[in-house]
């Protein structure tokens, strides 16, 4: 059952996520204003002509789309985030983008608990007694865990390792 902690659970992981995208946005675009400034710069003073030798003007082009590629999908990863944050109130069944699942490790009892989400993985937000990791879809865990209903045992591989846990909680 989905109770309004775990629903204000997900929102505050969410925005975490959802600030950090946002930040890596301004970064990506600074560095293209930068890159933009400098190729600007270097055309003017060559008076446009090229020089095969100059490899650093193919150098910045290369750098500076290849910015320009990151730029675009971590905008569609804030687009997709920001979707979510218009569902992520909706009660799940099962293990999908937007839960926030309690495990239990068969063996140890050890009790963990994931909010799966397009990025931000690996990330650990610490909410009251509560510590809950950020898992990216496409990851082990996500990929051992996907469509787990509560109740279901999985075995997720690691690399070096591997363990058995059961899905106890959904939100």
């Amino acid at each position: 059952m989905l109770d309004m902690l775990d629903i204000e659970i997900k929102k505050d992981v969410l925005e975490r996520v959802i600030a950090s995208v946002k930040a890596q946005i301004k970064a990506k675009e600074e560095a293209l204003t930068a890159i933009g400034d400098e190729l600007g710069e270097h055309v003017s003073a060559t008076e446009g002509r090229y020089d095969m030798r100059d490899t650093y003007l193919d150098e910045a082009r290369i750098i500076y789309h290849t910015h320009e590629r990151h730029l675009k999908d971590l905008r569609k990863t804030l687009h997709d985030l920001e979707l979510l944050r218009n569902r992520i109130s909706t009660p799940v069944q099962r293990c999908s983008c937007g839960a926030l699942v309690k495990v239990e490790d068969i063996s140890s009892k050890v009790r963990e608990e994931y909010i799966f989400l397009p990025v931000g993985g690996r990330t650990v937000v610490e909410i009251g007694n509560r510590r809950i990791t950020v898992v990216s879809l496409g990851t082990p865990i996500e990929q051992a865990l996907r469509d787990a209903p509560i109740g279901k045992e999985v075995n997720i591989l690691l690399p070096g390792t591997q363990k058995r846990v059961s899905v106890i909680a959904m939100a």
